[in-house]
């Protein structure tokens, strides 16, 4: 893994859950990227402090997937509809 300004990072732990990299980070042993939902809710069982990242890299840029359109109910056909059209943001 490599960072913008060529560097590489090493990684040292590898955590599945966000708990588990807000405590980590709460206890003073690394820095965590996480979701911010995640974030606020450990900040408020442990040490940590954290800030929003505003860098275009840190927007995720997300996906629907349906397997069969044609088979959606009514109800998730709309949902669908709705989470893909241009006015839904």
């Amino acid at each position: 893994m490599s960072v913008g300004l060529g560097a590489k990072i090493k990684l040292r732990l590898t955590l599945r859950g966000f708990d588990g990299i807000c405590r980590m980070a709460g206890e003073g042993v690394g820095i965590g990227i996480v979701p911010e939902t995640a974030a606020r809710r450990a900040k408020r069982s442990t040490r940590m402090a954290f800030a929003p990242l505003t860098d275009d890299w840190a927007t995720r840029q997300l996906s629907v997937c349906v397997r069969d359109e044609t088979a959606l109910t009514p109800a998730a056909l709309s949902l669908l509809d709705h989470l893909t059209s241009s006015s839904a943001c």
